[in-house]
């Protein structure tokens, strides 16, 4: 409901958060409101939220989701631009599959319901299919679905970045139970920083204006081709220089080009990022950021938020641009270690997919992988066709 409600952060009532000084203070839309809005997105950087408040919204039992194939990249827009000014929509996204597949996306809407009127859906079960594969295969039509099943029907296969976990191993019902647990996206979320796969696949999350999107789309298309990509419209806070809608493009995947090229990995990302900032755009600070600090202080307010260190007794902590770079300094993963993905050992030393039977091993954590150790010990071990 973001294209309704804005961010996150726009459903906060108040926090309290302790401050670099050790204060224990509260900010709200009335109190410290510059703090509140600042703590956004700042990294812990002006403080830590310890304690929040949120502001709820009724819901219903089902939620009735209609699917709607569209057949290029502009008539997604279209669509999603008209139903976003529909008052009887409550949850609205896009999902992009690119050329060559049955519907090149799919807008899905949907509208709570007190009780279920057509056919069900769950995607909660280990069994399930995950929900963009269904959403491919489901056509014009729509679909009863629990609440609770909607709203997190996204988390199995963590959108879709799960995919990279099976190489040559099928995608199917029993693929899916048997790795369901480690394949949350709590879970893999962990997964992929004890694997190093941020080093070698693209996860981002760009912010960009509605009436930019297609540019940032074409570009996704012309250079990375990735595919699924997760479009949600998402309602920004009021600005008078730019649009009043954005759109979230969450794109997870690799190219052949860049996945053992670190070289070409950070360029593809600087062109992102450069495009990005040319749109009005910005990016969520999770993933990899190779703004310069020139750079990035022209994306993001500097002004504003220095002000805020200085009042907040924060000087003396790093930056947001010096918390979230991503540092030349850092060692890179030589290659993604995997469960299955595909990405073997070349042994002319490269690293490409390829087809052939191999067993693959990676020593990591325990208590961060946990959910993933499909035979025991400390170590994870995969042995299959990738």
């Amino acid at each position: 409901s973001s294209f309704k409600n804005g961010f996150f952060d726009r459903s906060i009532l108040w926090i309290e958060a302790v401050l670099p000084d050790g204060t224990i203070t509260r900010a709200s839309r009335t109190r410290n409101f510059e703090l509140l809005e600042g703590m956004v997105g700042s990294l812990g950087t002006l403080g830590i939220a310890t304690l929040l408040q949120i502001k709820l919204v009724p819901a219903m039992k089902w939620v009735e989701l209609k699917y709607i194939p569209v057949r290029h990249v502009s008539d997604a827009m279209d669509t999603l631009d008209r139903l976003a000014q529909d008052p009887t929509s409550d949850f609205l996204e896009a999902l992009i599959y690119g050329p060559g597949t049955p519907s090149y996306g799919v807008v899905t809407v949907g509208k709570l319901s007190a009780a279920s009127h057509d056919p069900q859906a769950m995607f909660s079960t280990p069994d399930s299919e995950w929900f963009y594969e269904h959403a491919l295969r489901a056509g014009e039509s729509t679909e009863s679905i629990l609440i609770t099943s909607y709203l997190f029907r996204h988390d199995r296969g963590s959108f879709s970045l799960g995919q990279y976990c099976f190489g040559r191993v099928p995608l199917n019902n029993w693929s899916r139970w048997g790795a369901d647990s480690a394949l949350r996206s709590h879970a893999l979320a962990q997964t992929m920083q004890a694997l190093h796969w941020d080093d070698h696949l693209f996860v981002q999350d760009l912010i960009v204006p509605s009436d930019s999107t297609l540019k940032m789309l074409e570009y996704l298309d012309s250079n990375l081709k990735i595919y699924p990509l997760l479009l949600p419209p998402v309602l920004m806070r009021p600005n008078q220089t730019q649009s009043n809608i954005a759109v979230n493009i969450s794109l997870r995947g690799w190219t052949p080009s860049t996945i053992n090229n670190p070289t070409a990995f950070k360029k593809t990302h600087r062109q992102i990022e450069q495009l990005l900032h040319q749109l009005g755009g910005f990016k969520w600070l999770y993933s990899h950021n190779y703004f310069t600090e020139d750079e990035f202080w022209e994306t993001y307010p500097r002004k504003q938020y220095e002000q805020l260190r200085v009042k907040y007794h924060a000087k003396y902590l790093q930056n947001v641009w010096e918390k979230s770079e991503t540092s030349e300094r850092k060692p890179v993963s030589p290659k993604p270690k995997s469960l299955g993905s595909g990405v073997c050992e070349d042994r002319s030393g490269g690293y490409e997919p390829r087809a052939g039977p191999c067993v693959i091993e990676a020593q990591v954590d325990v208590d961060s992988v946990r959910s993933i150790a499909l035979i025991g010990s400390d170590k994870i071990i995969y042995a299959g066709e990738c």
